[in-house]
């Protein structure tokens, strides 16, 4: 049975605000520097999981000869029943924190990821990790639910006149200082704060590729890429920015 209505969706008031999103295994850091842990449902309910696909596994299968067993249709049902727990828990996160987003923000700032690339295997000659490391680590991207929360929030801010904007998904967010723009190019993966070289401004990883993203995303809102966004901003100059150019760098203009 399935019941179909018409819902009248107006507009929200116009906002003066912007906002940057940096997705993470373990939580959205927006620009602001506001932490939403992600309730990893799949990771929690991982042994019960494990337990019930034991169960399942136990069971007699169907043949031609013989139907499959009534314990079999039951341990089906009780997997079936915890998957659909796990998933609903998911959306239910996200459907909440997608319209929260929409309702304080006019324009939303994401980076374009490829979700079905990042779960892709890497080839043996270039993984750098162990393959039960490479599945744990896409476990987890998995868990996070990225796809869904872009696609929440591509129709929820078509339906309440927000804008949505998409930065180039090689723009290196984490590795740029987001206070003289200085990059840095050998950051580890698992380095969480880092030092600015150019500034010495000390960077939160996922504040500072938040606060990245919401730059750059009004760079392409506003139709200014490759240009300053805050006053008193040149462009890059051998590595160097703002006020930071050393003489040989001015010698070379």
């Amino acid at each position: 049975m399935s019941i179909t209505a018409t819902r009248d969706i107006q507009p929200l008031p116009k906002m003066d605000t912007a906002i940057g999103l940096d997705f993470n295994k373990k939580d959205i850091v927006d620009s602001n520097g506001n932490h939403y842990l992600n309730p990893c449902p799949a990771k929690k309910h991982r042994k019960q999981v494990r337990v019930l696909q034991k169960a399942l596994d136990r069971t007699r299968k169907g043949t031609k000869e013989k139907p499959e067993s009534n314990g079999r249709k039951e341990a089906r049902q009780k997997l079936a029943k915890l998957h659909l727990h796990i998933h609903n828990v998911r959306e239910d996160y996200l459907h909440k924190l997608s319209k929260k987003i929409v309702d304080e923000n006019q324009v939303i700032c994401i980076e374009d990821l490829s979700v079905e690339s990042m779960l892709k295997n890497v080839p043996i000659e270039k993984r750098k990790q162990m393959r039960w490391e490479e599945k744990k680590h896409h476990r987890e991207i998995a868990d996070a639910g990225w796809r869904s929360i872009r696609t929440k929030l591509e129709y929820k801010s078509e339906w309440y006149g927000r804008n949505l904007v998409e930065i180039n998904r090689y723009y290196p967010s984490s590795q740029t200082c987001h206070h003289c723009g200085w990059r840095y190019h050998d950051l580890p993966n698992n380095c969480k704060e880092w030092c600015c070289w150019n500034c010495w401004e000390w960077n939160n990883r996922d504040e500072n590729a938040a606060t990245n993203i919401v730059n750059e995303g009004l760079s392409v809102f506003l139709g200014t890429e490759n240009q300053a966004v805050c006053l008193g901003v040149r462009p890059a100059i051998s590595g160097l920015l703002i006020g930071t150019e050393t003489a040989a760098a001015l010698a070379q203009r």
